[in-house]
């Protein structure tokens, strides 16, 4: 499995992405632990079992699901293995070794719309969780509006969805989808320092200038549905 990129753009998906854009994260403890607790906040406020397995695609450096128990990763991008074992992740080398009928969870944010074919994607996934299990996905809202080459897929986007027509894939692919909700969010690193106050403030505070600025993500939970 592997990712094109937008070669308009320059962006190399393979190529130590991650840790050249986000790996100050990784040095940076405070700031990396903030980015899981915002996660915890708005993609797992919703039904989520701390003891529960999650397995997490294109987990980047980890931060989302870092503070997750039992977390199982798969990424791309090789390099991110070692820091990702150290957090305690437990990384698979391809998706077809990763065990079928066996995680409670699956999580995938900002990975589905660099898919091309994002039905057949999601359902080389769904195998993997178990009956009933649940898809955690947060998605960017579309933005065309403030484009100007529209010849130009923004960060190498194949895909922005909103809410119908992820809705109806999700349900094509066999979930039923749970919640569909909003994430306003803007200054996350700049806002750092408000957070060492108060984490409530600090939520609030980003959420407030993402309304401002219009400025959010799209979250989706769907649950496998038994007869699948």
């Amino acid at each position: 499995m592997k990712f094109e990129s937008n070669l308009d753009k320059g962006i190399d998906y393979n190529n130590e992405y991650h840790l050249a854009k986000f790996g100050k994260w990784l040095k940076h403890r405070q700031i990396y632990e903030l980015k899981g607790k915002v996660a915890k906040k708005n993609i797992f406020s919703y039904s989520f079992d701390e003891n529960s397995r999650v397995l997490e695609i294109g987990c980047g450096i980890g931060q989302i699901t870092a503070w997750v128990k039992n977390k199982h990763g798969f990424d791309i991008n090789k390099e991110l293995y070692p820091p990702l074992k150290k957090e305690g992740f437990v990384m698979h080398d391809s998706v077809k070794e990763i065990p079928n009928n066996y995680f409670d969870e699956l999580v995938m944010s900002m990975v589905l719309e660099h898919i091309p074919e994002p039905i057949n994607f999601i359902n080389s996934l769904k195998v993997k969780l178990k009956e009933n299990g649940k898809i955690r996905l947060a998605l960017p809202r579309a933005y065309y509006h403030k484009m100007k080459d529209m010849n130009k897929s923004a960060d190498g986007h194949y895909y922005c969805w909103g809410f119908p027509d992820i809705n109806y894939l999700l349900n094509r692919c066999g979930f039923e989808v749970l919640i569909n909700k909003k994430f306003f969010r803007r200054g996350i690193d700049r806002l750092f320092f408000i957070s060492k106050i108060s984490f409530p403030l600090y939520m609030m505070m980003i959420q407030f200038l993402g309304f401002l600025k219009n400025d959010f993500d799209i979250i989706i939970i769907a649950k496998k549905n038994k007869q699948v």
